[in-house]
């Protein structure tokens, strides 16, 4: 029976009766579906194969990567896991080299602490809190957008997702520092405007200021920022142009030959250890008798640079950081306030308790340099070696511990301690009348530059702790701006510039307002508004990544250690 046949044969289907539609296709053999399907299935494994090989996976690929991942555009198991898209494990393969995946700098918990410089941002609490925003690399760095695509410059929206602001133009909150009004913590007592002005005539050897701002705006083409010369005098910029360096008493104050000139001691009295309530200052002599931690130095200094004669010590020259001075000190305090204690580790301390972590984390770093000096100076003696091992190994745990935030370093360690109740106020007072002589403006200059309080000089801040959570680069910024276009909280000008030297009472009176402003505690960095007057759509790039960075700078490899788990 043919095929036509059998079709007229079933012209009825089911009990029913139902008709069948005379278009109706007989289905073909079995045999013969099988052999359409595999010509088919090879059909499409050859276009895949020459697709994969040939045309770069053009059919199946989302489009071409950047010019940073280039070199995986023919292995996309690189990247991408079987049925997870991009995997953080696959951009950690490349990207967490030398243990970074240890150091977790890629992590939201790094994200906190590095822009924040906050250990509190990544206690448990707040980590379990934000614990659900952790992303893949892919949410912020897209590909597959072409060669050109700029896969680092991650749009605002990724940001406003978690912050909450309009744009740098629209709701963005002001500098933290000038919110909370923090003051510069250099701790120096310096006026910006008056040693521009020495510096000018330094530099230029013209003593005469008329003649001087006059050669001054001829060569630098500017009647009102003519003297940016002075700034950069003391301001130097690193190699790379984007920071400066920190300020250097050698090379900006000593060595221009400004500062401790000759300068010299003369006629203190000579402490008695038989009268320990009465003030005095150390000779060479009673230092090296006495003995102690720190004072190596006193077995190799020229006996003629330290005096005793007829009860009086006269100390010719003083040098910066003059070790003789800052041992006197030191014993200065341990009469006043009695015992032994962490801030005796210490040459210069900070004043202020609420000081950042970073500045807080420095006095536990100078306190470990300091006993490995004293430790150094017992290697001599090979009775202690054992202990000097011992020693030696406890200072290098701690340092170790030091790279590591913490959230239980206070500033109380360091404090000076309830005077001591050996002394009456009468006879402290004295002991820090002699702590004024030894570190007075008119003596050995100490304190024409430096703070001093409680018999102790503050610790200099060469470098400023502000911009936490910014990264500002001056490169980009000084072939449009002059220094103090932007830097105008201490208004220089040519008329402040004069009167600061001729006549610095008049100077007061007649300029109470800069006079004011006119000191290291002034913060003469430009605010919001400031920096708001070129970013913005019209002008230069105010999008979040011109200034914010979302993971830390790994150029710096040596501090990745700030992110070790504890």
């Amino acid at each position: 029976m043919n095929r036509s046949e059998k079709k007229r044969k079933k012209g009825k289907i089911t009990p029913l009766g139902l008709s069948i539609k005379t278009g109706y296709v007989i289905p073909l053999s079995r045999r013969w579906m099988i052999i359409l399907g595999f010509i088919g299935s090879a059909a499409v494994l050859a276009y895949f194969y020459f697709d994969s090989e040939f045309q770069k996976n053009a059919f199946i690929s989302a489009g071409a990567l950047s010019s940073n991942h280039a070199d995986f555009e023919d292995d996309c198991m690189s990247c991408h896991a079987p049925g997870d898209g991009v995997t953080i494990d696959n951009c950690s393969s490349c990207h967490e080299k030398t243990s970074d995946s240890k150091l977790g700098v890629y992590s939201f918990k790094a994200h906190y602490l590095y822009r924040s410089a906050d250990p509190v941002r990544i206690s448990k609490d707040t980590l379990d809190k934000y614990h659900d925003r952790e992303l893949i690399c892919g949410t912020c760095h897209i590909e597959h957008g072409g060669r050109s695509a700029a896969i680092t410059q991650v749009t605002d929206e990724k940001c406003i997702q978690c912050h909450e602001y309009d744009s740098f133009n629209r709701n963005h909150p002001e500098f933290e520092f000038i919110r909370s009004s923090t003051p510069d913590d250099s701790n120096l007592v310096v006026t910006h405007i008056r040693h521009t002005t020495f510096v000018l005539q330094k530099l230029n050897q013209i003593n005469n200021l008329d003649s001087l701002f006059g050669v001054l705006k001829k060569s630098t083409g500017s009647s009102e920022h003519f003297f940016e010369e002075g700034c950069l005098y003391c301001h130097n910029p690193e190699p790379g142009g984007k920071n400066f360096m920190n300020l250097n008493f050698d090379r900006h104050c000593g060595g221009a030959g400004c500062h401790l000139n000759d300068k010299a001691v003369e006629g203190l009295p000579e402490f008695n250890p038989i009268k320990p309530k009465v003030p005095g200052v150390e000779s060479l002599k009673t230092i090296k008798r006495r003995g102690g931690p720190g004072v190596a130095w006193a077995y190799v200094t020229n006996p003629s640079l330290i005096m005793s004669e007829d009860g009086e010590v006269s100390k010719s020259p003083i040098f910066h950081k003059d070790p003789w001075i800052l041992e006197n000190l030191k014993q200065i305090r341990k009469r006043i306030y009695g015992g032994e204690g962490l801030y005796n580790l210490l040459d210069a301390r900070n004043a202020d308790q609420n000081i950042s972590r970073t500045r807080n984390d420095s006095l536990y770093s100078k306190a470990i340099r300091k006993l490995q000096v004293y430790a150094d100076e017992l290697r001599f003696r090979s009775e202690l070696n054992d202990d000097l091992t011992k020693i030696t190994g406890l200072l290098k745990l701690a340092r170790k511990k030091m790279q590591r935030p913490a959230l239980n370093r206070s500033f109380d360690a360091f404090a000076l301690p309830d005077a001591s109740i050996y002394l009456t106020q009468k006879e402290r007072e004295r002991f820090f009348e002699l702590a004024d002589i030894l570190t007075e403006a008119g003596g050995p200059e100490c304190g024409k530059c430096h703070l001093v309080e409680n018999a102790t000089i503050l610790s200099a801040q060469a470098d400023q702790d502000i911009l936490i959570r910014a990264e500002f680069d001056h490169r980009a910024h000084v072939l449009d701006r002059r220094c103090t276009e932007c830097h105008e909280e201490i208004q220089v000008s040519e008329q402040t510039l004069k009167i600061s030297v001729a006549n610095r009472e008049e100077f007061k009176l007649k300029y109470p307002n800069v006079f004011a402003m006119d000191r290291s505690a002034t913060q003469n960095i430009p605010d919001l508004e400031s920096c708001q007057e070129c970013h913005t759509p019209e002008k230069v790039s105010n999008n979040c990544v011109a200034c914010h960075r979302f993971h830390p700078n790994k150029e710096n490899r040596s501090s990745l250690s700030l992110f070790l788990k504890k």
